[in-house]
């Protein structure tokens, strides 16, 4: 999942993942998992995650397999199916059931995938491809000094969009800063009939986001550490950063940026809003540019301090200046539960100081009912690293 940089143009940057699963027993294997196949003819991996963004990206994933079974002899099979945020219960469901699954996709939760023992340690099989990767990403994949997961695809960020047409043509220029986010909407409210930014806040895996970059905003930047310094118990939710992130958040609906309409409106929704000419901005990710461009809508897209092409730019420009998803340290109770305060302080049912303890009670919850403990890998026993550790590292050459 990601979403807001500095002010007006709020960036976190996020990636999709590539995870072995720990249960496997297919070519990649953990020692304890059954019987490890070997590549060559026979070998079988099946892959698990949400469903392609795109008709094309699952051709290529495709051929992906295809190539890969001309190589090393070995099928793999996929199964695609609804949002990224489904994932972890499809993979438990999939265990259940003993069904295999070698690989999952997913953008989130590894912390959840890690404790309940479900992912492979990585950390020896991809060391030698580290270099390979941008500096940064595969720290966001690594828990407790481990890698339990790699970059899949390229950086993407999340981004308010906007009609660069129609601000042209009201003499806009694109916001920087959130006192000239407001002065750009009350001028599309007073001369247009389009509703100034459009949120798909019916997917709630969407709210987590604004907190996250008002957090690294009020913070100073540093909300990865102290976040990671919550979960270990030294700081608390309730800190004054944390309570300003969340009237950061608030203040989008009470000076009229952000209506309650959000909260009927999914990813999809938002998208068509904004094709339509019905919202003027839409706040999302880099990754919904293929959608918004097949809708050939007919105005010019733009996003803040930036210019055609998107992909590039938004990299150069911002990937720089972007943190690492907080809901990657988090388990996924915390997730929720900061859904819920963000919806809570934008559309006045709780203060930015009860949204903050409402998650800190319960990240305060978890420690006492399930014995919750950020640094859960250091008691971890020999047993269960053996759960998740490879018996064999695969020969698998990769091209540069």
């Amino acid at each position: 999942m990601a979403r807001v940089q500095r002010a007006a143009a709020f960036v976190i940057a996020v990636t999709a993942a590539l995870i072995a699963a720990a249960c496997s027993n297919g070519t990649i294997s953990s020692s304890g998992s059954g019987s490890a196949g070997s590549a060559g003819a026979g070998c079988k991996l099946h892959m698990l995650g949400e469903a392609r963004s795109s008709q094309a990206e699952a051709n290529a994933w495709q051929q992906v397999f295809a190539d890969f079974k001309a190589k090393y002899r070995c099928s793999v099979t996929a199964t695609w199916q609804g949002q990224f945020t489904g994932v972890p219960q499809l993979l438990n469901e999939a265990h259940l059931a003993g069904q295999t699954v070698d690989i999952v996709t997913n953008g989130t939760e590894i912390w959840d995938f890690v404790k309940s023992g479900s992912l492979m340690d990585l950390t020896k099989m991809v060391s030698p491809y580290l270099s390979r990767f941008s500096p940064g990403t595969v720290a966001r994949f690594t828990l407790g000094g481990h890698v339990w997961a790699v970059p899949l695809s390229v950086e993407s960020s999340s981004v308010f969009f906007y009609n660069a047409t129609l601000f042209g043509k009201l003499g806009l220029t694109p916001p920087t800063t959130y006192a000239q986010m407001v002065h750009v909407a009350s001028v599309i409210k007073a001369k247009t009939s389009v509703q100034p930014v459009v949120e798909g806040g019916k997917d709630t895996w969407e709210w987590p986001m604004w907190y996250m970059n008002t957090f690294a905003q009020t913070s100073g930047n540093k909300s990865v550490n102290d976040t990671i310094a919550v979960l270990d118990g030294k700081q608390q939710f309730t800190s004054p950063a944390s309570v300003q992130a969340f009237q950061a958040v608030a203040n989008f609906a009470r000076s009229g940026l952000l209506s309650s309409s959000s909260l009927a409106t999914d990813e999809n929704g938002a998208i068509a809003a904004f094709v339509q000419q019905k919202a003027a901005m839409m706040f999302d990710g880099t990754w919904a540019l293929p959608l918004l461009r097949a809708a050939k809508p007919k105005f010019r897209i733009g996003v803040p301090s930036s210019s055609d092409p998107l992909a590039g730019t938004l990299r150069h420009d911002f990937l720089p200046k972007t943190i690492g998803w907080l809901d990657w340290m988090w388990p996924s109770q915390v997730t929720t539960s900061v859904e819920n305060a963000v919806e809570g302080v934008l559309f006045n049912h709780q203060s930015a100081a009860q949204a903050a303890q409402a998650v800190q009670t319960e990240l305060d919850t978890l420690r006492q009912q399930q014995n919750y403990s950020y640094d859960f890998l250091g008691g971890w026993s020999k047993s269960q690293w053996a759960r998740v550790e490879p018996a064999k590292l695969p020969n698998i050459q990769i091209a540069r």
